[in-house]
This record gives structure tokens, sequence and C-alpha cells, in this order.
């Protein structure tokens, strides 16, 4: 079906979530429901203050799934792929105030 995680962020504070799923399951709103999962266990298990993520530029499923998260645009960047090389990727970062006025995915 797929994975996800969080790791400590490589390039400064706090942690960041990776989410991947195979093609069968796209569109079924496990992306988002994981991330959340991730978001809130990240902050509610840690005091951090910021949290990332980042996708590839290319993929808009995955970006639909940070906005909805809450999640805000950082920058631009290029990352390492195992499949396809070096790629651009997009960065996000959430913060604790923004994650507590959006808990609403709880209810």
């Amino acid at each position: 079906m797929g994975c996800c995680g969080i790791h400590p962020y490589k390039h400064g504070e706090g942690l960041e979530i990776g989410y991947w799923l195979g093609e069968p399951y796209w569109g079924h709103g496990f992306a988002t429901e994981a991330a959340h999962a991730l978001i809130d266990l990240a902050f509610r298990a840690t005091g951090i203050g910021r949290l990332h993520v980042s996708c590839r530029a290319s993929n808009g499923g995955s970006r639909r799934v940070i906005h909805k998260c809450g999640f805000q645009f950082s920058g631009m960047g290029m990352a390492d792929s195992l499949a396809a090389g070096n790629v651009p990727v997009e960065h996000y970062v959430l913060d604790r105030r923004t994650w507590i006025g959006l808990r609403s995915w709880q209810s």
C-alpha cells in the first residue's frame, strides 16, 4: 500500500514528515489521513515548534495533501530520488500555533 514516517529535519529546527502510496491507492484519502496522524503525533509527542514536509514539484496530489493539512510554502530546492535522480522539490512548513488552530480534522 505505502509507508509514512517522521524523522529529524536535516536543514534546521523541527521534524519532517514523509509519505508514499502505491498508485492503486491514490485518490482515496489515505495520504491525507496518514499525514494528519503524523502531524498530530509530532506535535503531541514532542515540543517542536515547526514541522516540515516536501514534495516533488510535479506531484500535484501530494501538494493537495500538504495544503489540506495547513502547511505553508517555504521554498524550492533539489532532492535526490532513487527513481529519477536529482529532482525539483517544494518545501513546506507548519508551525505549532497554526496546527492548534487547524485541529478540526480531529472532530
